[in-house]
C-alpha cells in the first residue's frame, strides 16, 4: 500500500517522502500522480509515526479516541482526515487515518492493539507531570486566559517561561536589512499623510491590541499593500495613505505560524531524550496553536480590552527574550502575514501613496 505526501502536514515527513522520488497514487487520501511512500519494511516514516503512537496509552476514562488525539495534539497529518466526508469505500475519514497509522506501525504493534480501538491519553500525563512540564502548567489556553483576565495576571505561577522559551527557538525567522513591508492609515483628504506620520503612534496614543498593551507603542506592518489596507478596515470613500517601509537592519521575529506548526521530529533533535520527549511536545501543542490563533483573531468593535491580555502576556515575554517582534497570519487577506515590531526604529517609511477606497464587497456566512 502507498501513502503520499498529501497525507501529511509535517515538514520532515513530507521531505522524506519527496526525497524518495517515487510517484503514483495514494491508497489513503486518494491523491493521484503524487509523491508516494510505499508502506512495507520499517523506514523513516514508520519510525516517526510509531514514536508518536508510543506517546499514548489506552484509558477507558478518557473521552479522546486516537484519531482525534492525532489531529489535535499534533500538526502531523493532513486536515483531509478531519473532514466530515466519506471516501469511495464509505468509510469515515477518521477511520482512514487509523488505517494509515496501523499500516505504518504494523511492524511494531498488532492491528487490534487497544490504542487503536479504545480511548487514549498521553502517557504520564498526570496532574503533577502536566504542572511541571506544561507551558501553562497543564491548563488549556481558555482556562489560562481566564486566570490572566479575571484572577491574577502578573504573579499566577502558571506560566513556565523556560518551557515557552524552548519552543520559541524553533520558530525564529530572520529577515535581512532592506526588507520591504507596508502600513496603512486613514487620512482626511487626498493630500494624505507624510512619511513621518506613517509610523507607530506615540505611547500616549497607543491603544490596546492583541500584541501591545495600552501605552506600549508597537509598529504593525503587513506583507503587502493590499493586506495593510484590509487590516485597517477602511470604508467606501475613505482616503487612506499606504506607506512603504524598509528595514534599516537585519532583524528576527517569532513566526507564530511556525510556532503552531513545529515539527515534533525537529523538536526532538535538540532533546537529550530523543523520542522520549515527544510527549512534552504533545501536552503543549494545543496551547501553542491556540495562542497563535488568538493573536490572528480579528479585532471586533465590541471586544473588551480584557480579551487582549492573554496574548499581550505572551507577546511581552517574547519581547523580553530579545526578539524584535512576531509574525502572524492575516485573517483579513488569506495567505498574507502581518508583523508586530517591538522596536519601531528598525524600520523607516520610504514612500507614501494616498488612495481612495472606491468599493467594498461583503461576503457573509451563511449567505444572505
Amino acid at each position: 500500500m502507498n501513502c503520499c505526501i498529501e497525507c501529511f502536514r509535517d515538514s520532515e515527513i513530507r521531505e522524506v517522502i519527496k526525497s524518495q522520488g517515487e510517484m503514483g497514487n495514494c491508497d489513503f487520501c486518494g491523491s493521484t500522480g503524487i509523491h508516494i511512500y510505499p508502506i512495507g519494511e520499517v523506514g523513516a516514516v514508520e519510525d516517526m509515526i510509531n514514536g508518536v503512537i508510543d506517546v499514548y496509552e489506552p484509558d477507558n476514562n478518557s473521552d479522546k479516541e486516537l484519531q482525534f488525539a492525532l489531529l489535535t495534539d499534533w500538526s502531523i497529518f493532513s486536515e483531509i482526515f478531519s473532514d466530515k466526508l466519506y471516501d469511495t469505500h464509505g468509510l469515515d475519514r477518521k477511520y482512514v487515518l487509523i488505517d494509515l497509522v496501523s499500516n505504518l506501525c504494523s511492524a511494531y504493534r498488532d492491528v487490534d492493539d487497544p490504542v487503536y480501538t479504545g480511548n487514549v491519553r498521553i502517557t504520564n500525563s498526570d496532574d503533577d507531570a502536566l504542572s511541571e512540564f506544561g507551558i501553562v502548567s497543564g491548563w488549556n489556553w481558555d482556562a489560562f486566559s481566564d486566570v490572566i483576565k479575571y484572577k491574577n495576571r502578573f504573579h499566577n505561577n502558571l506560566f513556565h517561561p523556560e518551557i515557552m522559551a524552548s519552543f520559541l527557538s524553533y520558530a525564529v525567522k530572520n529577515y535581512d536589512a532592506d526588507f520591504i513591508c507596508y502600513r496603512a492609515r486613514r487620512c482626511d483628504d487626498r493630500d494624505g499623510l507624510t512619511a513621518d506620520k506613517m509610523g507607530a503612534p506615540p505611547s500616549d496614543k497607543s491603544t490596546a491590541g492583541r500584541i501591545s498593551p495600552e501605552g506600549v507603542s508597537v509598529l504593525y506592518l503587513a506583507s503587502n499593500a493590499e493586506t495593510a489596507l484590509s487590516e485597517i478596515r477602511a470604508s467606501t470613500y475613505d482616503f487612506v495613505s499606504v506607506g512603504t517601509f524598509r528595514a534599516k537592519r537585519a532583524f528576527r521575529v517569532v513566526n507564530l505560524l511556525d510556532l503552531a506548526d513545529i515539527s515534533p521530529f525537529v523538536y526532538i533533535t535538540k532533546s537529550p531524550y530523543g523520542y522520549g520527549d515527544l510527549w512534552q511536545y504533545a501536552i503543549n501543542h494545543s496551547c501553542l496553536r491556540d495562542f497563535a490563533d488568538a493573536v490572528s483573531k480579528p479585532l471586533r468593535r465590541n471586544d473588551s480590552p480584557l480579551d487582549y491580555l492573554p496574548t499581550q502576556f505572551i507577546a511581552e515575554f517574547i519581547k523580553s527574550e530579545n526578539y524584535d517582534g512576531v509574525e502572524y497570519k492575516s485573517t483579513m487577506n488569506f495567505g498574507s502575514t502581518n508583523l508586530a515590531i517591538f522596536d519601531k526604529s528598525i524600520f523607516e517609511c520610504i514612500d507614501v501613496k494616498t488612495v481612495e477606497v472606491s468599493e467594498i464587497q461583503y461576503l457573509t456566512k451563511p449567505s444572505i
